[in-house]
């Protein structure tokens, strides 16, 4: 599995993870908290199809089983109780956007960073920086 690959299994976890959140968003006092969980996985679906479409068009790679695979490895290796909290999301936003980094620095070293996945990376990670300050303020 390419470094893109196994980024795009983290950020499909990511944003069912922020699905998650919204729908078990605790009570009424928490409308504000399902909102932001709603925004946050608005805006992880849009990064899940922009990184799925880079897959799929520059690296020719075919969307199979094995991204679901990779995602399992992803959730297994979590901690994050049930039903996940702001604080367990914020965890796992931390470590998707320590592997946005880790698979910019793998692809700009394999020499298979081009402009355009790095500006994709960089936009995501930027996307990942705003959730993390956003679930600060509630976690």
């Amino acid at each position: 599995m390419t470094p893109l690959e196994h980024f795009l299994a983290a950020l499909i976890g990511l944003r069912d993870l922020y699905q998650l959140c919204h729908w078990n968003a605790p009570g009424a006092s928490r409308y504000q908290e399902h909102l932001l969980f709603m925004r946050l996985y608005e805006t992880a679906s849009a990064d899940v199809d922009r990184v799925a479409e880079r897959c799929v068009g520059l690296l020719r790679t075919r969307l199979t089983p094995r991204i679901l695979g990779s995602l399992r490895d992803v959730w297994s290796r979590s901690t994050a109780a049930w039903p996940p909290s702001a604080g367990d999301a914020r965890e796992a936003t931390v470590a998707v956007t320590n592997l946005a980094r880790d698979t910019l620095r793998q692809m700009r070293e394999a020499s298979k960073l081009t402009p355009g996945v790095e500006d994709l990376l960089q936009s995501t990670a930027s996307h990942l920086e705003e959730a993390q300050y956003l679930l600060t303020e509630i976690a």
